[in-house]
Protein backbone atom coordinates (compact mmCIF):
# COMPACT_ATOMS: atom_id res chain seq x y z
CA UNK A 1 0.00 0.00 0.00
CA UNK A 2 1.25 3.46 -0.87
CA UNK A 3 2.10 5.80 2.00
CA UNK A 4 0.44 9.20 2.02
CA UNK A 5 2.84 12.10 2.41
CA UNK A 6 2.04 14.63 5.18
CA UNK A 7 2.24 17.44 2.61
CA UNK A 8 -0.47 15.96 0.37
CA UNK A 9 -4.01 17.34 0.29
CA UNK A 10 -5.42 13.87 1.04
CA UNK A 11 -3.49 13.70 4.31
CA UNK A 12 -4.62 17.20 5.30
CA UNK A 13 -8.27 16.42 4.50
CA UNK A 14 -8.06 13.17 6.48
CA UNK A 15 -6.63 14.93 9.55
CA UNK A 16 -9.26 17.68 9.29
CA UNK A 17 -12.04 15.08 9.01
CA UNK A 18 -10.84 13.26 12.11
CA UNK A 19 -10.56 16.56 14.00
CA UNK A 20 -14.10 17.52 13.03
CA UNK A 21 -15.35 14.08 14.06
CA UNK A 22 -13.92 14.61 17.54
CA UNK A 23 -15.98 17.78 17.97
CA UNK A 24 -19.42 16.39 17.07
CA UNK A 25 -20.30 14.67 20.34
CA UNK A 26 -20.71 17.73 22.61
CA UNK A 27 -22.49 19.82 19.98
CA UNK A 28 -26.03 18.91 21.06
CA UNK A 29 -26.03 21.13 24.15
CA UNK A 30 -28.04 23.82 22.35
CA UNK A 31 -30.70 21.28 21.40
CA UNK A 32 -31.35 20.03 24.94
CA UNK A 33 -34.52 22.13 25.44
CA UNK A 34 -35.99 20.71 22.21
CA UNK A 35 -34.95 17.22 23.21
CA UNK A 36 -36.67 17.70 26.58
CA UNK A 37 -39.92 18.35 24.68
CA UNK A 38 -39.36 15.30 22.48
CA UNK A 39 -38.59 13.07 25.46
CA UNK A 40 -41.22 14.57 27.76
CA UNK A 41 -41.60 11.28 29.63
CA UNK A 42 -37.95 11.49 30.74
CA UNK A 43 -36.60 13.66 33.55
CA UNK A 44 -34.51 16.74 32.78
CA UNK A 45 -31.38 15.05 34.11
CA UNK A 46 -31.99 12.03 31.86
CA UNK A 47 -32.19 14.30 28.82
CA UNK A 48 -29.04 16.14 29.89
CA UNK A 49 -27.29 12.79 30.14
CA UNK A 50 -27.56 12.58 26.36
CA UNK A 51 -24.97 15.34 26.07
CA UNK A 52 -22.53 13.79 28.56
CA UNK A 53 -22.78 10.06 27.82
CA UNK A 54 -20.50 10.25 24.74
CA UNK A 55 -17.64 11.20 27.06
CA UNK A 56 -18.03 7.88 28.87
CA UNK A 57 -17.98 6.12 25.51
CA UNK A 58 -14.78 7.95 24.57
CA UNK A 59 -13.13 6.66 27.76
CA UNK A 60 -14.07 3.06 26.95
CA UNK A 61 -13.02 3.52 23.33
CA UNK A 62 -9.61 4.83 24.35
CA UNK A 63 -9.03 1.90 26.72
CA UNK A 64 -10.16 -0.73 24.22
CA UNK A 65 -8.55 0.98 21.23
CA UNK A 66 -5.13 -0.43 21.98
CA UNK A 67 -6.40 -4.02 22.00
CA UNK A 68 -8.41 -3.48 18.83
CA UNK A 69 -5.34 -1.96 17.14
CA UNK A 70 -3.23 -4.99 18.07
CA UNK A 71 -5.86 -7.30 16.56
CA UNK A 72 -6.79 -5.50 13.33
CA UNK A 73 -4.16 -2.78 12.84
CA UNK A 74 -4.24 0.98 13.23
CA UNK A 75 -5.76 1.89 9.86
CA UNK A 76 -8.65 -0.55 10.28
CA UNK A 77 -9.16 0.64 13.86
CA UNK A 78 -9.53 4.24 12.68
CA UNK A 79 -11.91 3.15 9.92
CA UNK A 80 -13.93 1.06 12.41
CA UNK A 81 -14.16 4.00 14.81
CA UNK A 82 -15.26 6.37 12.05
CA UNK A 83 -17.86 3.88 10.81
CA UNK A 84 -19.26 3.37 14.33
CA UNK A 85 -19.37 7.14 14.83
CA UNK A 86 -21.08 7.68 11.46
CA UNK A 87 -23.77 5.05 11.97
CA UNK A 88 -24.51 5.88 15.59
CA UNK A 89 -24.34 9.61 14.92
CA UNK A 90 -27.07 9.36 12.28
CA UNK A 91 -29.25 6.83 14.12
CA UNK A 92 -30.96 9.38 16.44
CA UNK A 93 -32.19 11.25 13.35
CA UNK A 94 -34.10 8.16 12.28
CA UNK A 95 -35.26 6.76 15.63
CA UNK A 96 -36.57 8.92 18.47
CA UNK A 97 -36.69 6.32 21.24
CA UNK A 98 -34.82 7.59 24.33
CA UNK A 99 -33.02 4.30 25.03
CA UNK A 100 -31.88 3.94 21.43
CA UNK A 101 -30.64 7.54 21.39
CA UNK A 102 -28.81 7.03 24.70
CA UNK A 103 -27.07 3.88 23.47
CA UNK A 104 -26.24 5.46 20.13
CA UNK A 105 -24.72 8.50 21.87
CA UNK A 106 -22.56 6.17 23.99
CA UNK A 107 -21.46 4.27 20.88
CA UNK A 108 -20.77 7.57 19.11
CA UNK A 109 -18.32 8.38 21.88
CA UNK A 110 -16.88 4.87 21.69
CA UNK A 111 -16.27 5.26 17.96
CA UNK A 112 -14.59 8.61 18.54
CA UNK A 113 -12.43 7.05 21.26
CA UNK A 114 -11.19 4.32 18.95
Amino acid sequence: MEKVKPQSWLFKVAILSISLMLMIAPNIAAAIPLMAKTFSSQSASAVQTLSTIPNLGVIFGIFLGEFVTLKIGSKRTVMLGLTIALVTGVLPVIISNYTVVLVSRFLLGFGIGL
